[in-house]
C-alpha cells in the first residue's frame, strides 16, 4: 500500500503517530541519559559511604580500646588507693 492509497484522515493519523513515536524516542533517550547520570551519582555515593563506614569502624574500635584502657587505669587507681590506705593503717598514720 502506498501513501496515495490512503485517505487524508489516514495520512494525518499516520503522520501524528510518527510524530508521537519520535517524541517518545526522544523522551526515552532523555530518560536513559538521566538514569545513567543517576547511576554514576549513586556509585559515587556508595564509594563515599563505604569509606565513611570504614572510618567509623576504626573510630569505634579506637574508642573501645580507649574505654578499656581508662577502665583498667581506674581499677588500678582504686587498687593503689586501697593499698596506700592499708599501708597507712599498718603504720598508724593519720590520713588527715
Amino acid at each position: 500500500m502506498t501513501p496515495e492509497d490512503l485517505s487524508p484522515s489516514e495520512r494525518l493519523f499516520i503522520a501524528a503517530e510518527e510524530r508521537t513515536r519520535g517524541e517518545l524516542r526522544k523522551s526515552i533517550a532523555s530518560l536513559s541519559e538521566r538514569l545513567d547520570n543517576f547511576a554514576s551519582a549513586l556509585f559515587s555515593l556508595d564509594a563515599r559511604m563505604a569509606a565513611m563506614t570504614q572510618s567509623m569502624d576504626r573510630l569505634i574500635a579506637a574508642h573501645s580500646k580507649t574505654a578499656e584502657t581508662q577502665a583498667a587505669q581506674q581499677r588500678d587507681l582504686h587498687q593503689l588507693a586501697a593499698r596506700v590506705t592499708r599501708i597507712e593503717n599498718k603504720l598508724g598514720l593519720d590520713q588527715q
